[in-house]
């Protein structure tokens, strides 16, 4: 359930095991993070898009796309407390 997402939790894009030395030099956990913000019409994702700045676009259609990928193994919430 998506809606169970607190307001603002940070998300992030995981790819265990993602080998990235021949392209960086190190291997790469995290390939992504926004923010998830609950609106009236579904839970949106605030990120960053390479070319277009910061973007807000619907969470679920994008975690569609983005699990179309066979080296994403999930996603990790993290609750921010201030």
């Amino acid at each position: 359930h998506f809606d169970q997402i607190p307001n603002g939790a940070l998300i992030e894009i995981v790819r265990p095991n993602w080998s990235l030395e021949q392209t960086i030099g190190t291997q790469l956990d995290i390939s992504h993070m926004g923010f998830v913000f609950q609106t009236s019409g579904g839970p949106r994702l605030r990120h960053s898009s390479p070319g277009k700045g910061v973007i807000d676009v619907d969470f679920i259609t994008y975690l569609k796309k983005a699990f179309q990928s066979p080296t994403i193994g999930g996603i990790n919430i993290q609750i921010i407390h201030v």
